[in-house]
């Protein structure tokens, strides 16, 4: 994601980023060291603008994350972007596209968050507005 974008947070377990995150939209962010992971800065000084999360969640899972950020913080106050499977694997059927498992995949799926965030005007310098509880696919 960089230079464009700080990865302040990136979670590797469902269950303890369902955990972590609403915490830290909520600021009040568990020190760094507590965390599951400690990839991304993990600098919360910094007010979140989006939570993007990748292919293993589901439905259920997605919807537990954001209802307990809107608990945590009483609103959602950022836009939340979902990693789209289908369009994956259409892409990669098509022959357009890597497949999940291949090298190529995590650059393929990054690039295609780039672009997302800068059609919806979540970039460096910018602050969306209108975007605060939405849910976008990529």
């Amino acid at each position: 994601m960089l230079p464009e974008y700080n990865v302040v947070y990136a979670g590797h377990n469902l269950s303890d980023a369902e955990r972590e995150v609403p915490l830290v939209l909520a600021g009040c962010s568990p020190p760094p060291a507590t965390l599951h992971t400690q990839v991304g800065s993990n600098d919360f000084t910094i007010p979140p603008r989006a939570v993007i999360t990748g292919g293993g969640y589901s439905e259920g899972r997605f919807q537990a994350l954001y209802q307990a950020c809107a608990k945590a913080g009483g609103a959602i106050t950022v836009p939340f972007f979902r990693t789209d499977n289908q369009l994956t694997d259409q892409l990669a059927a098509m022959g357009q596209g890597p497949a999940h498992a291949s090298p190529e995949y995590p650059a393929a799926v990054t690039a295609r968050l780039k672009a997302k965030l800068r059609e919806v005007g979540v970039a460096p310098e910018t602050n969306p507005s209108g975007t605060a509880g939405k849910t976008y696919w990529f």
